[in-house]
């Protein structure tokens, strides 16, 4: 997307939309729950930073991250607004400076996601477990363990 962009407005405009859609996901009259299995990486990860729950498998492939600084950018879709709420100044600093990427283990540590269990039961817990609990006002029952 941003090679198409010829001029720096039209970049701006391109983050500007980002920033936009995932801001309207707080207007939903509804939780929305990310069910991570795989590489969350760069907008990916922005895209579950802006929903109300994130939940990963524990599958090894399953990182996440905002690794573009690596190729010379800072993420451009709130996530570098989101993930210090989430998890602190600190630590969001080092994760998006450096690009580095975690495993599911490491990011419910960090306090990146909600829950992390195994992915024949992602799903289930992704709907059940973290939208029910939300919707209904409780805390997550799940909130910081691993199966």
């Amino acid at each position: 997307m941003l090679d198409a962009c010829t001029r720096a407005e039209e970049a701006e405009a391109l983050a500007r939309q980002g920033q936009e859609t995932f801001a309207a996901f707080g207007d939903l009259p509804f939780p929305l729950v990310a069910a991570i299995h795989g590489p969350c990486l760069g907008g990916w990860f922005e895209l579950a930073l802006a929903c109300d729950y994130r939940v990963c498998s524990l599958d090894d492939k399953t990182v996440l991250g905002l690794p573009e600084v690596q190729l010379g950018l800072l993420p451009g879709s709130g996530g570098t607004q989101r993930l210090p709420r989430l998890i602190g100044v600190d630590r969001a600093l080092d994760l998006i400076l450096t690009g580095r990427s975690v495993k599911a283990r490491q990011a419910l540590k960090l306090g990146m996601i909600d829950d992390a269990v195994p992915n024949s039961i992602l799903l289930e817990t992704a709907a059940a477990d973290a939208a029910l609990a939300h919707a209904s006002g409780e805390q997550l029952a799940s909130a910081s363990r691993v199966i």
